[in-house]
């Protein structure tokens, strides 16, 4: 069909989600939680635009990043509390 259709991708900024994005549990390594939440994030403000959804991923990154650091806390605590015989 001829005609002009703009790129819908041509103004989003590149954002890498799942594992390679810094998505998953920091002491289990699962990413599959945390894609489903993107995918819903994502699904709930496609209408938004690129620039919202990007500003969404980065503040459920943090969040993220947030509880990660308490599990690595956690971790060490855990497994650097004792000294082996």
């Amino acid at each position: 069909i001829p005609g002009h259709f703009d790129n819908p991708r041509q103004n989003w900024p590149a954002i890498s989600i799942g594992a390679r994005g810094g998505f998953f549990h920091a002491t289990t390594g699962y990413s599959l939680p945390a894609s489903i939440q993107i995918a819903n994030l994502i699904a709930s403000h496609l209408l938004s635009g690129p620039k919202i959804i990007s500003e969404k991923l980065n503040q459920y990154f943090l969040f993220l990043k947030k509880q990660n650091d308490f599990y690595c806390l956690l971790n060490r605590m855990l497994f650097q509390s004792a000294h082996p015989r």
